[in-house]
C-alpha cells in the first residue's frame, strides 16, 4: 500500500511538473509575444531629437546626424571638432528645452561656436539673446583680448509659432544703417583685413529659428525633411537629407538600452508633469488676482536660478507666492 501511495505521489509529482513547466513555458511565450509586439509598434518610432541632442548625439560617433542638421542648415559642409561643456548647457531632468553647444569648422576652416537648442517657451527670444551672450562670454578666458570673441550662430527648434506669415524657417543678424540715409554699413577693406572678416554678420551672432508648428509636413527639399522629423519623430524611407539616413539608425527607439529607454520614458513624463504643474500654478494664481504674465515671469526666473527677492522685485508677487512656485 505504501509503495502504491509513493508511486501515485510521483505520478501526480510528475504531472503537477508537467503542468507548472507547461505554464511557465505558456508565461514566456506571452511574454516573448508582448516584447515582440511592442517591438514590432515602436519598430518605426524614433526618439525625440531634444531629447537626443542632451543624450545620444554628444558621442562623437553619432556626430554625423547633426553635422547633416548644420551642412543643410548653414548650405556648407561642416564638421564638429568638439563639444563645448559649460554650467549653462548641463543635462537637467527639469529642463524644459534641450541645449548643446559646438565648436565647429567650416569649409574655410574657420571654428563657429554653434549654439543648438529646443525650445518648448513662448518667451524664447530673451532666451536666444541669453544663451549667445554667455556663450561668448564662457569662452573668454580673464585677461584675454576682444579678437578672442567668438563667432557664434544660434539655432533654435521652436515648438510655438514665431513670425506673423506661418513661416517655418526665420534668419536673423544684426545689420548697421546710416540713421541719416538709411543706408547699411559696411567694413572698409581695412576693417576687413583687420578682423579677418568680409562683413559685420561674420562678427556678431546669427539666428536661425526652426518653427516646428508652422511647418506644413510636405518634405519638399532636404530642410523640409528635417522639419518633418522635428515635427513627426519619424523619418521617411525616401529622405535623403544630409544626417537623416544616420539619424534614422542612431535614434530608434528599440535600439534604446534599458537604462536609455527608461531614462526617455521619464522625460518624457517629466515633460507632461512639468505642464500639468505649470497649468496648475497658472489656474492658482487666476484665483488669487495674480496676472498670468507675472506667474510665467516667476516661473522663468526660478528655472534660471534667479534670487527670490529679485523676483519679488520684478514681479510684484510675494515671497512667499514665489516659494510656493519654487517648490512646486
Amino acid at each position: 500500500m505504501t509503495k502504491t501511495m509513493t508511486k501515485t505521489k510521483k505520478q501526480n509529482r510528475k504531472k503537477d511538473d508537467k503542468i507548472t513547466g507547461d505554464s511557465n513555458l505558456d508565461h514566456l511565450a506571452k511574454s516573448t509575444n508582448l516584447q515582440q509586439k511592442r517591438k514590432d509598434k515602436m519598430s518605426r518610432a524614433l526618439v525625440s531629437f531634444d531629447w537626443a541632442i542632451k543624450r545620444i548625439l554628444r558621442s562623437k560617433v553619432n556626430f554625423p546626424v547633426i553635422e547633416g542638421l548644420l551642412t543643410v542648415i548653414l548650405q556648407e559642409e561642416v564638421k564638429i571638432i568638439e563639444i563645448i561643456e559649460s554650467e549653462s548647457n548641463k543635462s537637467r531632468d527639469k529642463d524644459k528645452f534641450n541645449r548643446v553647444d559646438l565648436a565647429i569648422k567650416d569649409s574655410k576652416g574657420k571654428i563657429i561656436i554653434v549654439e543648438i537648442q529646443s525650445v518648448k517657451d513662448k518667451y524664447f527670444m530673451k532666451r536666444l539673446a541669453y544663451g549667445t551672450s554667455k556663450v561668448i562670454t564662457e569662452r573668454m578666458g580673464r585677461g584675454d583680448q576682444y579678437e578672442k570673441v567668438a563667432k557664434v550662430i544660434s539655432i533654435a527648434i521652436l515648438f510655438y509659432t514665431a513670425g506673423k506669415d506661418g513661416a517655418d524657417c526665420i534668419y536673423g543678424s544684426n545689420e548697421f544703417i546710416d540713421f541719416r540715409t538709411g543706408e547699411k554699413i559696411n567694413l572698409t577693406q581695412e576693417q576687413q583685413e583687420y578682423y579677418n572678416v568680409k562683413s559685420l554678420t561674420e562678427v556678431f551672432p546669427e539666428y536661425y529659428l526652426l518653427v516646428v508648428e508652422n511647418f506644413n509636413s510636405v518634405a519638399k527639399n532636404n530642410l523640409d525633411q528635417w522639419l518633418y522629423f522635428f515635427k513627426n519623430e519619424k523619418i521617411e524611407d525616401n529622405f535623403t537629407a544630409p544626417g537623416l539616413k544616420e539619424a534614422k539608425e542612431i535614434l530608434d527607439i528599440c535600439k534604446l538600452s534599458d537604462d536609455e529607454y527608461k531614462e526617455y520614458q521619464l522625460y518624457q513624463y517629466n515633460n507632461g508633469r512639468l505642464a500639468g504643474e505649470r497649468e496648475a500654478a497658472f489656474d492658482e494664481g487666476e484665483k488669487k488676482g495674480e496676472k498670468k504674465r507675472e506667474v510665467e515671469i516667476a516661473i522663468e526666473m526660478i528655472n534660471d536660478g534667479v534670487a527670490i527677492k529679485t523676483i519679488a522685485k520684478y514681479t510684484g508677487l510675494s515671497i512667499t507666492r514665489i516659494e510656493e512656485l519654487q517648490n512646486r
